[in-house]
C-alpha cells in the first residue's frame, strides 16, 4: 500500500483509502461549483505544521487562489492566516508557455533554491488556458492546433508524476467535465441503462451505461492515462446543496463507490453519520427520488390521481415506441 495525504476529512479518506495518494498523479474534475479547489485547499490547511520549509506548490490559472479565500478557510479552522500563506507558493499564469514552465521548471528549481519540502503540487486547472486557446483557433486549424496543445499538457503531465515520485508527494491535477453538448449523444444510452437497472434486469453494464469508464474530462487520453486516481465532483438537485465526490479510478482502492458532501465557511465537509457507498446504490436511490418526484407531478397535472394510476401511466408514458 502506498502513503497518503490526508484530506483532512476521515470520511472522504476513507472514500480513498486515506487521501491523495502519494508519488502519483491524481485528477480532480467536475462541474463548476463543486469544490475542486477547496479540497485541495482543505487538504493543504489539514498537513501544515511548523515547519516554514513545507510548501505547497499550485499553478493557478484561473485566479481562484486568493489570499482572501486561503485566509477565510483558515480564520474558519482557527489558524493564523499569515503563517498559514507562508506554506503556499502559487504561479498565477494566464499563458501556456507561462503554465509549462512552471510546472517543468519553476516547481523544481525553487525547491533546490529555497530547500522546500513539498506538502503537494497542484495545477488548477490543467484545461483553462487550453480551452482558452482551442477557442481562438480557426476551425481550419482546430485539429492540428488540439493536437499540438495536448502534446504539450501530456508532457506536463508526465512531469508531474516525475516530480510526484521523486519527493513522494502527490501531484494533483484539476480539470473540467466535457461540456452538455459533447455528452448529449449518450443520453438516450444512458437513460436506458437506468431503466433497465431500475427494471431489474440482470446482464445491465451499469457502469459503462452511465459514462463511468469513458471519464469525460477536458485533457486528453494521457491524462486518463498518467492519473492513477480520478475522482469526480457532482452537484445533486437538493436543498441542503449536496454534493457527491465519485472514486471512478485507483490502483489501490475500489472504484466506483461515492460519498456526499458539502462545502461550507471552513472548507470539504462531508458528516461524520455519511457513508461510503458502491455509486449504484446512490444512482438507485437518485433514480427513486426523481421517479417520485416525476410522479408526483403527474398527480398534480392529472387532478390527484391515485399513485397506482400514475405508475401505470408513467409507465405507459416511457414505453419506448416498437417497430
Amino acid at each position: 500500500m502506498g502513503r497518503y495525504l490526508s484530506t483532512g476529512n476521515p470520511r472522504l479518506d476513507d472514500l480513498m483509502g486515506g487521501g491523495f495518494l502519494c508519488g502519483v498523479t491524481n485528477t480532480i474534475y467536475g462541474d463548476p461549483g463543486t469544490g475542486k479547489t477547496t479540497l485541495i485547499m482543505n487538504t493543504v490547511l489539514s498537513n501544515l505544521d511548523d515547519d516554514p520549509k513545507r510548501k505547497a506548490l499550485i499553478v493557478d490559472t484561473e485566479s481562484g487562489w486568493s489570499v482572501a479565500r486561503i485566509s477565510k478557510m483558515a480564520e474558519a479552522r482557527g489558524l493564523d492566516p499569515q503563517k498559514t500563506l507562508e506554506h503556499f507558493q502559487i504561479y498565477s499564469v494566464t499563458e501556456l508557455a507561462a503554465q509549462h514552465d512552471a510546472v517543468m521548471n519553476k516547481f523544481e528549481d525553487d525547491i533546490k533554491a529555497n530547500r522546500w519540502k513539498p506538502i503537494l503540487f497542484a495545477v488548477d486547472s490543467i484545461a483553462g488556458i487550453y480551452h482558452g486557446q482551442l477557442l481562438n483557433t480557426p476551425i481550419a486549424n482546430l485539429a492540428g492546433r488540439a493536437r499540438e496543445l495536448q502534446g504539450r499538457l501530456s508532457i506536463q503531465i508526465a512531469r508531474l508524476l516525475n516530480l510526484a515520485n521523486t519527493h513522494e508527494t502527490p501531484a494533483i491535477v484539476v480539470t473540467w467535465i466535457r461540456s452538455a453538448a459533447a455528452e448529449s449523444f449518450e443520453e438516450k444510452r444512458q437513460t436506458d441503462t437506468l431503466r433497465a437497472f431500475l427494471a431489474g434486469e440482470t446482464g445491465v453494464d451499469i457502469e459503462a451505461g452511465l459514462g463511468a469508464w469513458k471519464y469525460p474530462l477536458i485533457g486528453g487520453q494521457h491524462l486518463t492515462y498518467y492519473s492513477k486516481v480520478l475522482i469526480r465532483l457532482l452537484s445533486l438537485e437538493s436543498p441542503e446543496g449536496d454534493k457527491l465526490a465519485i472514486l471512478e479510478k485507483s490502483i489501490e482502492q475500489p472504484s466506483n463507490r461515492c460519498l456526499k458532501y458539502t462545502i461550507k465557511e471552513g472548507g470539504f465537509e462531508a458528516s461524520s453519520t455519511e457513508q461510503v457507498r458502491p455509486l449504484t446504490d446512490v444512482i438507485r436511490e437518485l433514480a427513486e427520488q426523481n421517479r417520485a418526484k416525476q410522479a408526483e407531478k403527474r398527480r398534480k397535472r392529472g387532478g390527484g390521481k391515485q399513485p397506482e394510476q400514475e405508475e401505470e401511466t408513467g409507465a405507459e408514458e416511457t414505453t419506448p415506441q416498437q417497430g
